[in-house]
């Protein structure tokens, strides 16, 4: 999930249905908003 919850919040600075079609060409339904937040903040220690 962290590749994906980096790209997904970049994604989002152009526009949230591109975030939507990223999960949805992943075949993921349901996003797990906590593991995207998670990873985010995970990834702001490096």
């Amino acid at each position: 999930y962290q590749d994906l919850a980096i790209l997904w919040n970049c994604l989002g600075e152009f526009s949230p249905s591109l975030q939507k079609r990223l999960f949805q060409k992943y075949g993921i339904d349901n996003p797990d908003m906590n593991k995207l937040q998670f990873h985010l903040m995970l990834d702001e220690f490096f």
